[in-house]
């Protein structure tokens, strides 16, 4: 007869478990504004004349907020009616007024240097003077958020099955971990990058542009057309997030799967885009906080999804959450024009 270590079997079931459904909708407490539940909001502004964005309850009469620019978290007790705590979201300049020489990396206004971001990205928003703050979206942003993810900006579980809960947040286009206990940003990533726009906008919107040729891109670059009406190539990058112990070391590991393609050309037969890159990224918790892996190499990463059958539309996020569309593909990160048989399956 065949002996099996229940202690090792409920690990791997509950590795396998937590990666498939631990930042779902569906296991997180969901925040809401005061549209939704109108009195915790009205208790904090009578209490404190403040209000913020959202809501999400960590116990009775406790709550975690997001501030109406979504770049603070708040704590508020209502059940004691002590002060609120404020923190903010956004890491601080490692530049400063008396170093005229110093320029400010990309990262400023997000987590920190821990963040990944393909370098054909970087340059772009180097060269442009283009910043990717955290931020909400408003107004047909909101509408047009990717996946519906944004429509929930503020959740609330223990993403990592280490019984600390934390706050995960979608503000525009990035995914955001607080960690109420460690007081800060933990991960975050830029899951979506739509910087694209079709070229026969750039006609439609009057600007004068020569007849398009075979070298002429079929996307442009959406934020450069917003910023200054250029029309430089277009990009679409996505991300995907896998949470288990990959590494079998009884600890939860997060692993990063992202791409980026570029606009193909007018001249091309196929329509849509072209891969740039995959690239492979594992994060480890240290001291309360994820910290990129750089010793682990993109193969060894790969080669730990494919071991667990984790394909591209088993990562997180996946699935929309957009009304009559709930449970099914985001459309845009498993499209078809991006000519990639990953995102197929």
């Amino acid at each position: 007869m065949i002996k099996i270590n229940k202690k090792l079997l409920a690990i791997c079931l509950c590795s396998f478990a937590l990666q498939l459904w631990a930042l779902e909708k569906s296991t997180l407490s969901n925040g809401f504004d005061d549209e939704e539940s109108p009195i915790p909001f009205d208790t904090i502004y009578n209490h404190f004349e403040y209000t913020p964005y959202y809501l999400v309850e960590k116990s009775q009469d406790i709550y975690y907020g997001l501030s109406g620019g979504g770049q603070g978290i708040g704590y508020y007790d209502l059940k004691n009616k002590t002060e609120p705590i404020g923190w903010p979201l956004t890491s601080s300049s490692p530049c400063n007024a008396s170093n005229d020489d110093c320029v400010e990396p990309w990262w400023v206004g997000r987590w920190s240097e821990q963040e990944f971001l393909e370098p054909e990205i970087k340059k772009r928003l180097n060269d442009y003077e283009i910043t990717l703050p955290y931020e909400l979206s408003y107004g047909d942003e909101v509408a047009d958020a990717i996946g519906c993810l944004e429509h929930t900006p503020l959740r609330y579980g223990d993403i990592d099955a280490d019984s600390d809960s934390e706050l995960v947040l979608f503000l525009k286009n990035t995914l955001v971990v607080f960690s109420p206990t460690q007081e800060k940003v933990v991960f975050s990533t830029l899951f979506n990058y739509p910087d694209y726009i079709t070229w026969q906008t750039l006609i439609d919107a009057e600007m004068y542009l020569d007849d398009p040729d075979a070298n002429t891109p079929q996307y442009a670059s959406l934020y450069e057309f917003k910023k200054d009406r250029n029309a430089i190539i277009g990009y679409r990058g996505y991300s995907k997030l896998y949470v288990q112990d990959f590494d079998n070391n009884q600890n939860v590991d997060l692993v990063l799967w992202r791409k980026l393609y570029q606009s193909r050309l007018q001249g091309d037969s196929l329509k849509g885009f072209e891969k740039l890159s995959d690239s492979y990224l594992h994060y480890k918790k240290v001291d309360g906080a994820y910290q990129l892996q750089t010793g682990t190499a993109p193969e060894t990463v790969q080669g730990w999804l494919t071991a667990n059958n984790l394909s591209w539309q088993k990562g997180f996020p996946s699935k929309s959450e957009c009304d009559g569309q709930e449970g099914q593909l985001i459309p845009e990160m498993h499209d078809a024009l991006l000519n990639d048989p990953d995102v197929l399956k």
